[in-house]
């Protein structure tokens, strides 16, 4: 009987870890300033050039960043984006991933 009871606390133990493995609560991973190049609409997508940090200039380094509502942005807006993800993990995996985008005047 108590190796029943036993057996089935491990099992259970296990499951719980191998369901929480690599999830975390969301987080703020990165933050960036940068201008809007290019508008994707098919894939519902915009491509925002990074900002150099101390010259603000732009860089070579393009995000593809998801939205819901395309018509808000136009090439050219500047804005500052947080990446926030729910995971260990250094992938960009829209399951883990979400985007708080804001305008600069």
């Amino acid at each position: 009987m108590n190796r029943k009871i036993c057996l089935m606390l491990i099992i259970l133990s296990m499951t719980l870890l191998v369901g929480c493995y690599g999830t975390v609560d969301w987080y703020e991973s990165n933050k960036f300033t940068g201008t809007v190049d290019e508008i994707l609409m098919e894939e519902k997508v915009l491509k925002i050039r990074e900002y150099a940090i101390t010259d603000k200039e732009p860089t070579d380094i393009v995000y593809e960043i998801p939205v819901d509502n395309l018509n808000e942005y136009e090439v050219g807006n500047n804005l500052h984006v947080v990446i926030e993800t729910n995971t260990l993990e250094d992938v960009w995996d829209l399951d883990h991933l979400r985007f708080t985008i804001t305008p600069i005047e």
